[in-house]
């Protein structure tokens, strides 16, 4: 498939998107993270 503007405009949208899809995961896990702390603290008490 050549290289055109389109492709590439498709490519980087597709890089985008699989950036955010990282930087989402990463933010559920830390929410989960401090989920489980609030969780064990709750207890605790």
């Amino acid at each position: 498939m050549p290289a055109t503007d389109e492709n590439k405009m498709v490519c980087q949208l597709d890089d985008v998107t699989k950036e955010s899809e990282a930087k989402a995961t990463q933010i559920f896990d830390i929410i989960d993270d401090a989920s489980s702390v609030m969780i064990l603290v709750q207890f605790k008490s």
